[in-house]
This record gives structure tokens, C-alpha cells and sequence, in this order.
């Protein structure tokens, strides 16, 4: 939130860019809430012993542990952050898409299929976490947001929102979706909100290309900043910050970077 006004969030959310990072951040989340709500009852047909099925929900964690600073280190030095979602939303597709499977595909569901899908869907969603949240950033520094801890802290609380959203909603409609048609086509519901995420990512893509020379807010060009190369590549979070922000004497300042 800018300092004394109101509103940030919904101000933020005005924001193309950062809506289309929100509806991704909703669609990951709504796939692992799918996936711990609904695994256990899809698993037990294969009668498999507590060990073992304890170690089908630590696949997905523990891919998206391994992948999710690889997919940092890619948003920070290498490919825009919706770039990474689109390859991100396609892995999600994948993943789900062999977990039931979906019933139109003609595959029998079999343990090595789903333990497959698990890890495919880890990874992409590593992907997506990630990159939204550096994207949700860097569209709210671009749109004119301070980039100072205050839009940081905006961003994070929006990341969480969404994310719990999400993590509400996924469980909810996957087992009204389950009771009555089953896991196979359940698991159409992830598989739809990813397609539509990545032709929303797309054509965001293919209709937003940033002139070289405009890749600072308008508010630094007018100061007579050097417009960097490539925006994407910044820092996460550079500048300086209040450090007595909602004191009555705002006179201490320090200085943050984030690297």
C-alpha cells in the first residue's frame, strides 16, 4: 500500500499484469489443495501400506522443494517470470492430466502413472509460486508502485490472499466434483483453470512488448534514470524505505537491497 492511502491491493489488482499473476498464484494453489484432498481416496484401490502411501504426498513437496530455486534463479538471470508460467501452467496440464487420468485419454490409472504425474506437477508448480510472486512485483514497480518495502509487503499479502483462496476453493469443488463424476473427470477442473491461465499468459505475451527504452516506471524517467536493458532482470526489491513508517516523525531512513 502507498503510504497514506488506502486501497493498495485493489489498486494493484487494476493491474493486468499483476491480475493475470493473482489468477495464477488461485490455480496453483487449487491444484495442491485438489491433490491433498483427493490423492488418498484415488490411491486406495491399490491397497498400498501407510509407509508407502505417505511417500506418494512427499513427492510433490519434495520436487517443488528441489525445483523452486532453480525456477528463482531462471525468473532472476534468464526468462520472464510469465514465461516461466506458461511452460509452468503446461506442466500443471501434463501432471493432471495422467494423475486420473483424464478419462478421454484411454489410460488405465496405475501407481508408476501417478507418481509420474506427481513429480511433473511439482515442478511446475514450483514454477508457478515463483514466478508469480517476482511478477506480481516487477508489474507493480513497472505500473508506478514505490519500489520500496511498502510494495513488498503489498505484494506479499496478496501472494498469501490468493494463495489461501485457492487452497479453498481447490478442495471444495474437487470433492463435489469427485462425489458425483469421480476423480478422473475431477481433475478436469485444474486442467480447465490452466488452460485458461496460459492463453491469458499468451496473449498477454504476444500483445504487451515493452519498447527497450521504457522499461523504467514513468516516475524514474522523469528523474533521469538510465533505463536498465532488461527490466526482468532487476533485483527482486531495490531502493530505500522508511524505517519509521506510521511514526508521527518520519525522519529515519535505511537503505534495502535485495539480491
Amino acid at each position: 500500500m502507498w503510504p497514506g492511502e488506502r486501497g493498495g491491493i485493489r489498486r494493484a489488482l487494476r493491474v493486468p499484469g499483476i491480475a493475470l499473476a493473482a489468477f495464477s498464484i488461485i490455480s496453483a494453489s487449487c491444484s495442491i489443495g485438489f491433490i491433498q484432498a483427493l490423492l488418498e481416496p484415488h490411491l486406495r484401490p491399490f491397497e498400498l501400506k501407510p509407509v508407502v502411501l505417505g511417500l506418494m504426498f512427499v513427492i510433490n513437496g519434495g520436487v517443488y522443494a528441489l525445483c523452486a530455486p532453480a525456477w528463482g534463479w531462471l525468473c532472476d538471470n534468464h526468462l520472464r517470470p510469465k514465461v516461466v508460467t506458461a511452460a509452468s501452467a503446461v506442466m500443471v496440464i501434463i501432471g493432471f492430466g495422467l494423475m486420473g487420468p483424464l478419462p478421454f485419454l484411454g489410460v488405465a490409472p496405475s501407481l508408476g502413472l501417478i507418481s509420474f504425474a506427481l513429480v511433473v506437477h511439482g515442478v511446475g508448480f514450483g514454477g508457478e509460486v515463483v514466478a508469480a510472486f517476482v511478477d506480481a512485483h516487477r508489474e507493480a514497480v513497472y505500473n508506478g508502485f514505490p519500489d520500496n518495502l511498502d510494495t513488498y509487503s503489498m505484494v506479499s499479502g496478496l501472494w498469501t490472499s490468493m494463495f489461501a483462496f485457492g487452497a479453498f476453493v481447490g478442495p471444495s469443488v474437487a470433492g463435489i466434483l469427485y462425489d458425483h463424476f469421480g476423480f478422473g473427470y475431477a481433475t478436469l477442473l485444474v486442467v480447465i483453470m490452466h488452460v485458461v491461465l496460459l492463453a491469458a499468459v499468451l496473449l498477454f505475451l504476444a500483445t504487451r512488448r515493452r519498447p527497450a527504452g521504457h522499461t523504467l516506471p514513468p516516475a524514474d524517467k522523469e528523474k533521469g534514470g538510465d533505463a536498465p536493458a532488461d527490466q526482468e532482470k532487476l533485483p527482486l526489491l531495490t531502493g530505500s524505505f522508511d524505517s519509521s513508517y506510521g511514526s508521527e516523525d518520519n525522519v529515519s531512513t535505511s537503505e534495502l537491497v535485495v539480491w
